[in-house]
């Protein structure tokens, strides 16, 4: 037995405007798709406001309690539909890339972005966890953007929903033209084949390769998106315009006017409702705004996934590169969200805190133990050349004259570090003393004798 429910998925021009325009412009799309008996509508990623990379995103996060989850409740109620769609979420300690599931009896769900892409972590804190909406139409899981390309998060949810929500506004990075200072233009693809290896696999993420998690999981996915064009200047400029550098060297005379730097690009389009086989049974066309609508089939309890867990199909060189571009766009994100909402936000987490304290006392022991281990280092010293200096023939020494030339000896063989030669000259010496000792003894005898004679 299954139960069926009408779903529309909403696509909207991702350019920046102000928040009471575009929520007009939603409700005018969500109207009607109600009026044509939708149960469900699913809005793009930050749909209040369109896609920026500004501070303006700091300005524009609004509670659970502000003008965005409001509107959502208000026109939910008076429609009688079921609506989704994320907005940045101003929590007690962070903002949050928050998708909002709002019934029309006022009851919501929220769930958090957990993997925020490139430069987005610059304005946003990620989640860690998944949420499973139990609502009076099934039970309900929802991503956002990013997450979709990383199927473990879709094997959390495996066995656990009957349908699956995920909005998106993704750019088209592959297809990107790059401003740079003194209004040169370079198309990302043409300027760095390290940008072209990362996203020629990625032209049918948000299509093909989505629909396979979901079909997986055996069931329907309601995926909304944007149309427009992108244009915004980089929060990290200098390391955006290094990746180009890598295949460009050129460009790094660019380097310190890097912050002058604009990228512009379209979106992914895709906008569709697709069955728990996969197929697609209503998609808006690329360019418009509008909404697909279809009919979708729920069971009754949440289906077991088939097979196993489907890799996405993506070289793991973008997300090295989107945990590089996270890593370095956090220490900013927590200046300017302490400047603008004060110190207490963004705080260092303890388990943050456990991970620095773990990572330096690691480095730590290993400087120590390859002090102990390593080999002790030999002082080679240069031996200096032997001083061509030669004494008198010891024949010819006098018994007084021994002692003087043996510490002459000790002097040109470098004193200590030649004892066993100074030995072995010194018994030489001795020896030839005593030999002569002798020998002058033998002549005073002859003398006497020849005396006595």
């Amino acid at each position: 037995m299954s139960n069926s429910i009408k779903a529309a998925a909403i696509q909207m021009n991702a350019e920046p405007g102000s928040v009471t325009e575009r929520l007009a412009r939603a409700e005018m799309l969500i109207t009607r798709a109600a009026r044509a008996g939708a149960q469900l509508a699913v809005l793009p990623e930050v749909f209040n406001t369109g896609y920026t990379y500004s501070d303006a995103n700091y300005s524009h996060a609004e509670p659970l309690d502000g003008l965005t989850a409001r509107w959502m409740k208000g026109v939910a109620a008076r429609h009688n539909i079921h609506i989704a769609g994320t907005f940045l979420m101003l929590g007690e300690e962070d903002i949050y890339n928050t998708m909002l599931l709002v019934e029309p009896k006022g009851r919501v769900w929220c769930y958090n972005k957990n993997y925020p892409c490139l430069w987005e972590r610059a304005y946003f804190h990620e989640g860690s966890s998944i949420t499973v909406a139990d609502t009076s139409l099934g039970q309900v899981g929802m991503m956002i953007c990013w997450d979709m390309a990383h199927p473990e998060l879709w094997d959390r949810y495996a066995g656990k929903v009957d349908v699956m929500l995920v909005a998106s506004c993704p750019p088209n990075l592959g297809d990107s033209t790059v401003t740079l200072p003194g209004g040169i233009r370079i198309k990302a693809d043409q300027a760095s084949p390290i940008i072209r290896f990362m996203f020629r696999l990625a032209h049918d993420a948000f299509g093909e390769k989505l629909r396979h998690q979901s079909s997986r999981m055996r069931v329907p996915v309601v995926a909304s998106g944007v149309t427009g064009s992108f244009s915004s200047h980089l929060p990290l400029p200098r390391l955006s315009l290094a990746l180009l550098a890598l295949a460009s060297p050129a460009l790094w005379r660019y380097f310190p006017r890097a912050a002058e730097s604009r990228i512009e690009s379209g979106f992914y389009q895709e906008t569709y409702i697709a069955d728990a086989n996969g197929k697609m049974l209503d998609q808006v066309p690329a360019g418009s705004e509008n909404y697909a609508l279809s009919e979708i089939y729920l069971a009754d309890a949440p289906p077991q996934p088939t097979g196993r867990q489907p890799g996405f199909g993506l070289t793991p060189l973008p997300y090295l590169i989107d945990a590089l571009f996270n890593a370095a766009a956090t220490p900013l994100y927590r200046r300017k969200i302490q400047a603008y909402y004060g110190s207490r936000m963004s705080p260092i987490r303890p388990v943050t805190r456990r991970w620095i304290g773990a990572s330096l006392a690691a480095l730590a022991s290993g400087f120590l133990l390859g002090r102990l281990l390593a080999p002790r280092r030999v002082k080679i010293v240069k031996v200096p050349e032997p001083i061509k200096e030669t004494l008198p023939p010891i024949e010819t020494l006098s018994p007084l004259q021994f002692e003087p030339a043996i510490r002459y000896k000790q002097k040109l063989t470098g004193g200590k570090r030649f004892e066993l030669a100074q030995l072995l000259l010194s018994t030489a010496i001795h020896v030839s003393k005593l030999l002569l000792e002798h020998k002058h003894q033998g002549k005073n005898k002859d003398i006497d004798k020849s005396t006595a004679e």
